[in-house]
């Protein structure tokens, strides 16, 4: 799938969360779809943020990434309770990971995992190495579900 452009940069939209009285276009599938679609280019796609997927789908992920499919370009892997967007590392929050890789596999992702944790600010320097190691393991699990 690496579609990119001369430079080596193409654009993902990221998913959002609709927030209490204000409605974000981008939130739904079929709104990402359409705003991806309407560039007609397949340097654009989508970036899929699990854990806004969480809030506003929590165990319907897995829906969500087939409803993207060919689209998607990246994954930001944060994960959360499914009530605010806490920016977790998997499999500390309720995202279901191994159901959401399965749909990863299952639409061909080969694109860029990338994690929006905010456990790196708050570890202590000397602990970061296996902070890093740990994360670096769930990583090489999440891939190798698919």
């Amino acid at each position: 799938m690496k579609i990119l452009t001369e430079g080596g940069c193409g654009v993902a939209f990221e998913n959002l969360v609709d927030l209490p009285n204000h409605r974000r276009f981008g939130s739904t599938a079929a709104e990402l779809n359409r705003l991806i679609d309407s560039y007609g280019q397949e340097t654009v796609g989508a970036c899929i943020d699990f854990g806004h997927a969480n809030l506003m789908y929590h165990e319907l992920e897995p829906w969500f990434v087939r409803q993207i499919g060919h689209r998607l370009r990246a994954i930001h892997l944060a994960d959360n309770y499914g009530s605010q967007d806490d920016h977790m590392p998997p499999f500390v929050g309720t995202v279901k990971w191994e159901q959401v890789m399965k749909a990863v596999k299952d639409i061909g992702f080969d694109g860029t995992l990338v994690y929006e944790t905010k456990a790196v600010g708050t570890v202590p320097e000397g602990l970061r190495g296996p902070l890093f190691t740990y994360l670096r393991e769930i990583g090489e699990y999440l891939t190798g579900l698919w």
